[in-house]
């Protein structure tokens, strides 16, 4: 789960300094782990928070993993289809 604090327009994230910055990029906007952090973070600089409300992304997405066969459960499958 990923929290982020957002305007609709911008993200909130931190440079090298821990600073409090703007960015349009979702990508570099801060992931905080919980929604408490996120209000802590918008109450600790309220100036450069204003307006900004969290959301939660779903940001990691899980793969699908294919099913994987033995050698010989690959010949027997080969053999029944016909070779297709």
């Amino acid at each position: 789960m990923a929290i982020l604090l957002t305007n609709g327009k911008f993200y909130i994230a931190h440079n090298r300094t821990g600073a409090v910055i703007k960015v349009a990029d979702i990508e570099h906007a801060q992931d905080f782990y919980s929604v408490e952090r996120a209000i802590n973070q918008r109450n600790k600089t309220p100036g450069k928070c204003a307006g900004y409300y969290y959301i939660d992304t779903k940001k990691y997405k899980t793969k699908i993993k294919r099913k994987s066969y033995s050698d010989e459960e690959r010949k027997i499958i080969y053999n029944k289809s016909g070779g297709r």
